[in-house]
C-alpha cells in the first residue's frame, strides 16, 4: 500500500538532516512511492505525538501503591484513611500522598498518627511534595527530627 502522505524535508532529531518520511495510516516508514500528498515539512523537527522527554515513571510507579489522600477534608479525615490502609496492608512502612494541609480545618499532627500506628512508620507527602507529615516511629526510622506535627519541609505546610 503506498504511503497516503510524505513530510518532505523533515528533521527526526535535532541537529540531524531532512528526510522525507512516508506516512501510511499510523505507521511511519517505508518506500514514499505512490504517495497521495506531499507536504514540505520546511526543515521542521518531527517528534512522535504524547512523548515526553521528561519523565518520572519511577516516582509514578510508587505514586501508584501508595495511598492517595487528595480527597481527605481534613487531618481527621486523613488519619480515618491511613487507619483503613493499615487494616489491609502489611508493608512495613506505609506511604500515602497527595494531602492540602491548608485546606484543612484541623492541624495534622504526629500524635494523630501515632494513636492508629504506634510502632509503624507512617509517611504521608503533600499534594505539591513540598512537605511530609510523619509519625514518630517513622521520624525515628529515618533519623529525622521530631517535631509535634511530624512535618518536615515549607514553613507554612503542617502549620
Amino acid at each position: 500500500m503506498p504511503p497516503s502522505l510524505v513530510l518532505r524535508g523533515a528533521r527526526t532529531a535535532p541537529g540531524a538532516g531532512p528526510v522525507d518520511l512516508p506516512i501510511t495510516g499510523d505507521r511511519i516508514g517505508g518506500d514514499i512511492a505512490g504517495s497521495t500528498e506531499v507536504v514540505d515539512a520546511g526543515g521542521r523537527l518531527v517528534l512522535p505525538g504524547l512523548w515526553d522527554a521528561h519523565v518520572h515513571f519511577d516516582q509514578w510507579t510508587l505514586a501508584q501503591a501508595a495511598l492517595d489522600l487528595s480527597g481527605a477534608t481534613s487531618a481527621a479525615h486523613a488519619v480515618a484513611l491511613v487507619a483503613a490502609r493499615l487494616a489491609g496492608d502489611h508493608a512495613p512502612v506505609v506511604v500515602a500522598h497527595g494531602f492540602r494541609d491548608g485546606l484543612w480545618p484541623d492541624t495534622p499532627t504526629a500524635a494523630a498518627l501515632d494513636a492508629i500506628a504506634p510502632a509503624r512508620p507512617v509517611v504521608a507527602f503533600s499534594a505539591d511534595l513540598h512537605s511530609a507529615w510523619f509519625n514518630t516511629a517513622a521520624l525515628q526510622r529515618f533519623s529525622l527530627h521530631h517535631t509535634p506535627r511530624g512535618c518536615c519541609g515549607k514553613p507554612s505546610s503542617c502549620r
